[in-house]
């Protein structure tokens, strides 16, 4: 087994809009809670980071996709059930009217973050797994981390974590996946 230190968790836009009752919602995301609270946990990863988009009223990307993950606002808000502690840095995406973000990468800090813990792997769950988790996924391939999603720990909007053409996808892009009974098994 590598070195712990070497290990982040990063959570991907686990927010109340994506869960239900928005424009956005994903079918069943809630189901995703319990598997992403065992990982949160756990101390195989050094550090856990929290994904967030974060819109001003005016966002671009509204006509796209509807208000949602407006700054302050209940839909922003992680849901009560998701674990969170002081340990769980945040980092936000969206925050530019102007720009359409899909990957934390897009938020500078974040890279830099994670290279001053000389994280070397990184290991995503959370929502939606073909858009914001896979853009975060594939960011953290080309910035040279070894990037893994949690299949078992993210919820789709039109794949689910079985469909075997998105795991092809994923493994010609370099990003390996896993399920969260793999994690708990390495001692």
């Amino acid at each position: 087994m590598a070195i712990l230190s070497q290990k982040a968790l990063i959570r991907v836009d686990i927010q109340n809009d994506f869960l239900a009752n928005s424009s956005v919602a994903i079918a069943r995301a809630q189901e995703i809670i319990p598997n992403v609270n065992v990982l949160s946990c756990n101390p195989f990863f050094k550090l856990v980071v929290d994904i967030r988009d974060c819109h001003k009223p005016t966002h671009k990307s509204f006509a796209k996709w509807g208000p949602h993950c407006i700054e302050g606002s209940y839909g922003y808000q992680p849901p009560n059930s998701l674990y969170l502690s002081n340990n769980i840095k945040l980092f936000h995406k969206g925050i530019d009217d102007n720009v359409d973000t899909l990957s934390g990468f897009e938020n500078p800090e974040l890279l830099s973050y994670l290279l001053v813990e000389e994280i070397q792997s990184i290991y995503i769950v959370g929502l939606a797994l073909d858009f914001c988790v896979l853009s975060t996924a594939i960011d953290a391939s080309k910035y040279n981390f070894a990037t893994y999603i949690i299949l078992d720990a993210c919820k789709g909007i039109n794949v689910n974590m079985d469909n075997l053409a998105f795991q092809k996808k994923l493994t010609s892009l370099g990003i390996k996946t896993l399920k969260t009974a793999d994690i708990l098994s390495l001692k």
